[in-house]
């Protein structure tokens, strides 16, 4: 959705905020993740405003867990300041686009406006991570944590957008990876470059670059196995001439990561050339990622830039939405 509000030069005004709180626990110590994200969410006093979600990946995040509880603040009405900032800056009639994800995950309550969800999006389902870290309590189907948009949040934008006399345009998908294909598409019909293809993975994206240079980017959430099958799908339908292939590292790497080698083994028949940004000498573990991918970006927005950067109108996402629901 970032590389979206970048093509409609929108704000991009999230429904989630995340938390790291500090602590010092082994990476499959529950009850003491849990013990940081409660005394969060006892501080933070969810009102009906917001809901706290702990959120605990012991197999992706294992490294990050051991030091770090994250707890996602996701918001049930639309804060003074989402108000107003839309109100100075939105002209009468102007677009409001909801991206309202409904993609599911297991979660269990803790207490009035706190959740627990154990496990997140990847190659390994949300029973099994369930069965292998039992949660406290009995297990409902819910919007996920990162990616889930509250059904109270949308209500409340619905409702400022008809009080308000805003346009609503709602983008109501049910997987991240939909977004990734609606953002391609959002791309060729601003004009993107025909046969070229980024290929972005979690937060190793740079929405400046794609704008710049008319490369149209598709999105993986992650480097596991899921993503893997959802770019093979993809890819057997486009058939670009190049993709630039630009994976997100992992400093403890789960087992549902997919190898460079079987990358290279199940794009490369796809497409007429794929090109790694990643240093294949230290991918997966390596803490020099971010910068190579910057000084890779760098040299393709020398190669492939645009003047003007690509842009597209609220009327034209509206159409392409048309065709797509």
């Amino acid at each position: 959705m970032a590389h979206l509000a970048g093509l409609l030069g929108a704000p991009f005004l999230p429904a989630c905020g995340l938390l790291g709180l500090a602590h010092s626990i082994h990476p499959d110590d529950l009850e003491a993740y849990l013990a940081t994200g409660q005394e969060a969410a006892r501080l933070l006093a969810p009102d009906g405003r917001f809901e706290v979600l702990i959120h605990y990946d012991p197999i992706h995040d294992r490294d990050l867990v051991k030091h770090t509880a994250l707890v996602r603040v996701r918001l049930l009405s639309l804060p003074r300041v989402y108000r107003e900032f839309i109100r100075q800056f939105l002209p009468p009639g102007g677009t409001i686009v909801l991206v309202e994800c409904s993609f599911p995950w297991l979660q269990v309550p803790l207490s009035p406006g706190v959740w627990l969800q154990v496990g997140g999006l990847g190659g390994i389902s949300p029973e099994e991570f369930s069965s292998n870290y039992p949660p406290p309590g009995e297990l409902e189907w819910r919007r996920e944590s990162e990616w889930g948009c509250p059904t109270a949040f949308s209500a409340a934008v619905e409702e400022l957008a008809s009080e308000q006399g805003f346009r609503l345009l709602k983008v109501p998908l049910s997987h991240p990876h939909a977004f990734s294909r609606l953002a391609y598409q959002a791309y060729l019909a601003a004009g993107a470059r025909q046969g070229l293809l980024l290929i972005d993975c979690f937060t190793s994206l740079d929405v400046k670059l794609c704008l710049h240079t008319g490369l149209a980017p598709l999105h993986l959430a992650f480097n596991t196995r899921d993503a893997l099958a959802f770019a093979r799908e993809f890819l057997a339908e486009v058939r670009p001439q190049k993709a630039f292939l630009l994976l997100h590292p992992s400093l403890s790497p789960p087992p549902d990561l997919v190898s460079l080698g079987e990358w290279r083994e199940a794009l490369s028949p796809l497409v007429g050339e794929l090109v790694m940004l990643v240093d294949e000498r230290f991918w997966p573990e390596d803490p020099y990622a971010a910068f190579a991918a910057a000084r890779a970006l760098k040299g393709l927005e020398r190669s492939y830039r645009l003047e003007p950067p690509l842009s597209l109108a609220p009327e034209e996402l509206a159409r392409l939405l048309d065709q797509v629901f």
